[in-house]
């Protein structure tokens, strides 16, 4: 390329009618040549540098583009196969919510039956609070007209028994937390009332006993209703009485027993029966008067001596030398009247 460039500026130069240009200006134009040419020679090297520079490119984009592809796979077999595992998670999830959504539904129904049955559990405890209450007012009035009978129709066994069936239900109710408390005092003065009315039918008499009896009815009669009360009186009535009835029935015995002890053998005959009988009965007519107001001022007042009494006189009515009208007499007559 340099030399055809050369060569055509010879010929211009030769063959050129401008022979008025100088060898300098020739000069010049030659090294302007030159140098671009060597430009030229520059460019095409730097074409052909490009050239293979866009070669490098294209191989490198091309290598790029490959491994772009190969990284895509990868990436896109790793997202597959997370894809794989979240869809296993998602089918394990949809099981596992399926599973819970049948439980819930089954808890729902059993839940339904449970508050059905609520209800009506609901229902019985209230017809059986109902009745309980019931049940507790009928048992308070029992007690409270058991309470108010007079002592001598009271039992302990009956107070042990209202006290069992109450003391369950007294954690759950003042009032009867209350008669229980009232009952536990009643059965205590009951049991006072049947020591002083043993103290009184079964003791020798004694104006000591007599007295200590009588502060203790004192002390009973005002933890007592008035049927109590007037129970108890009697008592002090019949303490007053006692010594009075000792002695009328000991007057009798004794006049009795004088007129019939004498035919006491051990196998009398009934002929002596009969006898014995007479004049046991004599004695008591004779004496009518005195035995009635004895029996009414005195004996009657005091109940073991008013039953020994009574049987007494009708035993004497039936065999006057029994076995019975014997041991009554021994009791009688043991008694100290002082």
């Amino acid at each position: 390329m340099k030399q055809k460039v050369i060569i055509s500026l010879i010929s211009i130069s030769l063959f050129s009618p401008l022979s008025s240009i100088s060898a300098q200006s020739v000069d010049s134009v030659m090294v302007d040549v030159l140098q671009s040419s060597d430009y030229e020679i520059k460019i095409e090297e730097q074409r052909n540098s490009i050239i293979t520079l866009q070669k490098s490119i294209d191989k490198l984009l091309s290598e790029n583009e490959s491994l772009k592809k190969q990284v895509d796979k990868k990436n896109i077999k790793y997202l597959r196969s997370q894809i794989d595992s979240l869809n296993n998670s998602v089918l394990i999830l949809r099981d596992s919510i399926s599973v819970a959504e049948n439980a819930t539904q089954d808890l729902k129904i059993k839940l339904d039956a449970t508050n059905k049955e609520i209800l009506l559990l609901n229902d019985k405890i209230a017809i059986l609070s109902n009745i309980k209450d019931m049940y507790i007012q009928s048992q308070i009035d029992e007690v409270n007209h058991y309470l108010a009978k007079p002592y001598s129709e009271l039992s302990d066994s009956i107070f042990a028994n209202y006290i069992r069936i109450l003391s369950p239900i007294s954690d759950t109710d003042v009032i009867v937390k209350d008669l229980i408390v009232l009952l536990e005092l009643k059965r205590r003065n009951f049991n006072e009332y049947e020591d002083i009315d043993n103290c009184l039918t079964n003791n020798t008499y004694s104006k000591q006993l007599s007295q200590e009896l009588d502060c203790r009815i004192d002390s009973l009669i005002k933890q007592s209703n008035p049927v109590q009360a007037n129970e108890l009186k009697l008592l002090k009535e019949a303490i007053a009485a006692y010594p009075r009835a000792i002695s009328e029935f000991q007057f009798i015995v004794r006049a009795i027993r004088d007129q019939v002890d004498y035919m006491r053998v051990e196998m009398p005959s009934a002929k002596e029966i009969e006898d014995a009988n007479s004049a046991a009965k004599l004695v008591v007519d004779n004496n009518k008067i005195r035995l009635e107001r004895s029996y009414k001022y005195s004996i009657s007042k005091v109940p073991r001596l008013k039953n020994q009494y009574d049987k007494y006189l009708e035993t004497i009515t039936v065999n006057s030398l029994s076995k019975d009208a014997v041991l009554i007499e021994e009791e009688i007559l043991s008694l100290l009247n002082n």
